[in-house]
């Protein structure tokens, strides 16, 4: 289970986001399977995607990804 504010990786491509895509859990939702809100946002900090997923879906990302994200 998966925490806010944790830095996550998409396992695999979904709705026009790449596998290893970087997002940030906002929302953790208290049911069976857990599910997450998870957010996707470029390199200026500007929102491309808000995906409702669940713990199969993603992988424990690094806080180096989420740095390396925004200052590329």
């Amino acid at each position: 289970m998966f925490s806010e504010y944790e830095v996550v990786r998409l396992k695999r491509a979904q709705s026009g986001l790449g596998a290893g895509a970087i997002g940030t859990i906002v929302m953790v939702y208290d049911s069976v399977p857990p599910g997450y809100d998870v957010e996707f946002a470029d390199r200026d900090g500007v929102t491309v995607a808000l995906l409702t997923l669940r713990d199969d879906d993603l992988e424990l990302g690094r806080e180096d990804d989420a740095v390396q994200r925004a200052t590329q």
